[in-house]
């Protein structure tokens, strides 16, 4: 029975690392810019930005996926450089299996012509993961109607939480209509095992950019109405995803579509996985969305959907003489 046990519980976690191969992901991926790439770090046209975001996977299914992000970022002007914070957290199961990252940003922004500016960043994180054994239910709980398993004597000495430390490194490329960037993340391989041996979150690589067209633009306002268009390749481990869209902004609202997935190349791929809906508003200051995404893959019928805000706010912590090179991608 014991051996039936702990093998029951090593299932689980097993299952759960490699459902988790991919990293959790933020379909408004620009409205968690630094999450995307530490290149974004201090990219606020207002030099100071604060962002919230949350995200509720499938919430039709039972216990399934919670993602929070918190991150403040700044840019000196003196120095070139942008200084960021990022707080992350991702919850599934019914162990509440959890993976937290907290860890600091940095960029430099250096021009190399009159339109062009490169800009390279790092992130380095501490990551733990952890697990509520007391959530689960086992076999013979199910078939004895037991309260309390008789694994709870074997999972004491097994840990409940393990953390390790990680690094990834960007660059950006922007000039006043377009943008193009790539992000290398877990250059040092974190291990996330509760057992001791070797479960290594995978290198992920990610390609993003994008182009923006103006529509209508006024003397001193600038940007009062246009068109971006945008893309985000990810590839991890076996796993590719692709997501392409278009964003519609005319001040305050925008408005914005798009479609996740591989579909000619299905192989380890999502094929066709979700369309995305975005709502948005803006302030002088505030930035607020709203996205769903309306799932087209043979799971459609079972997960609800998937909701995400952001809640983005930018100010000025002093006054200053020349405002940053504004990015043209868009916040959400």
């Amino acid at each position: 029975m014991k051996r039936i046990l702990r093998l029951t519980l090593f299932l689980y976690i097993a299952a759960e690392i490699v459902a988790s191969a991919q990293d959790a992901q933020f379909s408004q991926f620009y409205a968690t810019p630094m999450y995307l790439a530490p290149s974004f770090a201090g990219t606020s046209s207002k030099k100071t930005r604060m962002i919230l975001n949350y995200r509720n996977q499938w919430p039709e299914i039972p216990n399934a996926y919670s993602t929070y992000s918190f991150s403040f970022d700044h840019y000196v002007s003196r120095i070139k450089s942008g200084f960021g914070v990022l707080i992350f957290k991702d919850v599934s199961g019914p162990g509440h299996l959890s993976t937290t990252n907290f860890g600091g940003l940095y960029s430099f922004d250096f021009k190399i012509n009159d339109n062009i500016h490169i800009r390279p960043g790092a992130h380095f994180m501490y990551t733990y993961r952890s697990i509520d054994y007391n959530k689960l239910v086992f076999y013979d709980q199910v078939k004895y109607g037991t309260p309390t398993s008789a694994f709870s004597g074997i999972y004491e000495n097994t840990p409940d939480r393990v953390g390790d430390v990680d690094f990834s490194v960007s660059a950006l490329s922007y000039a006043d209509q377009f943008w193009l960037g790539v992000t290398v993340d877990h250059l040092m391989g974190p291990n996330q095992s509760f057992f001791g041996d070797d479960a290594i979150v995978p290198l992920k690589t990610s390609v993003f950019g994008g182009t923006k067209v103006v529509l209508k633009e006024r003397l001193l306002v600038k940007q009062q109405e246009d068109v971006s268009f945008a893309f985000l390749y990810k590839r991890q481990a076996a796993y590719r995803q692709l997501d392409l869209g278009a964003y519609y902004f005319k001040n305050p609202l925008l408005f914005g579509i798009w479609y996740r997935g591989i579909p000619l190349l299905k192989h380890n791929f999502p094929g066709s996985d979700a369309l995305v809906f975005l709502l948005g508003y803006k302030i002088e200051n505030v930035s607020i969305g709203y996205s769903y995404d309306f799932t087209v893959s043979k799971l459609r019928n079972k997960t609800g959907g998937t909701h995400e805000i952001a809640l983005i706010w930018s100010f000025k912590l002093h006054k200053f003489k020349s405002k940053p090179s504004a990015l043209p991608c868009p916040e959400f």
